[in-house]
C-alpha cells in the first residue's frame, strides 16, 4: 500500500472515533488507542505513559468536551483553538488531529512544516512560529492561508483534487530531501 491509502486509511480511523456523530461514544479505550496512532507520539517509546498523564491531567468528561468544540464548534477555527486547553496535547498533536478528521478543511503544523517554509523563505506569519510551542488561533489562520496557496498551485498543475493532506505529503517529501543546511 501507498503513502496516499494510509493515510486516507488514518482520517477513516480518526473520523470513526473524533468524528461529530461520533464524537459524544468517546470513552478512555478508544480514547487511548487513537492517540496512540498520533505521528507526533512516534517519538515516544511508552505511549501508555504519554496518554495516561493526559487523561490523568484532564479527565475523560474534559477532553471530550475539549476536543468536541475543537473539531465540531461554531466559533471561527481561530478562537475555537484559542480556547483549546489540554495539557501534554500541543500544536503537533493538535493539528495533526485537525487534519485527519478533516483533511479538506486544517492542515499540519510541525517542526517539518516549519523548516520547509523556512527553506522556501515564506515570510508572512508570525517569526514567533518558529521559537514556541504554543500555537495561537490567529497564526493558525495565517498557516492554513499559506498551506492553501500550496494546494492552489498544485491544484492548477494536475492535482486538482489537492487537499491538506496531501500538502502534508508534499512537504514531508520537501523536508526528507532538501538539504536545510545548504
Amino acid at each position: 500500500r501507498g503513502w496516499s491509502e494510509e493515510r486516507r486509511d488514518r482520517c477513516k480511523l480518526f473520523y470513526s472515533v473524533f468524528g461529530k456523530e461520533n464524537i459524544d461514544n468517546l470513552n478512555e479505550e478508544n480514547f487511548r488507542k487513537i492517540m496512540k496512532e498520533l505521528w507526533s507520539f512516534r517519538g515516544w517509546t511508552n505511549k501508555d505513559y504519554r496518554v495516561d498523564n493526559i487523561i490523568k491531567d484532564n479527565g475523560l468528561a474534559n477532553i471530550k468536551e475539549q476536543l468536541k468544540e475543537l473539531l465540531h464548534g461554531d466559533k471561527p477555527i481561530a478562537n475555537r483553538m484559542d480556547n483549546f486547553n489540554l495539557k501534554w496535547i500541543g500544536p503537533s498533536s493538535l493539528t495533526e488531529i485537525l487534519l485527519l478528521v478533516y483533511p479538506d478543511k486544517y492542515c499540519l503544523w510541525n517542526n517539518r512544516a516549519k523548516e520547509v517554509f523556512d527553506y522556501f523563505n515564506i515570510n508572512q506569519l508570525n517569526p514567533d512560529l518558529y521559537k514556541y510551542s504554543y500555537l495561537k488561533g490567529e497564526d493558525y489562520v495565517s498557516i492554513l492561508e499559506v498551506m492553501n496557496q500550496i494546494k492552489d498551485i498544485l491544484g492548477k498543475n494536475g492535482y486538482p483534487n489537492f487537499d491538506y493532506l496531501d500538502a502534508d505529503i508534499f512537504i514531508w517529501t520537501i523536508s526528507e530531501y532538501a538539504d536545510f543546511d545548504a
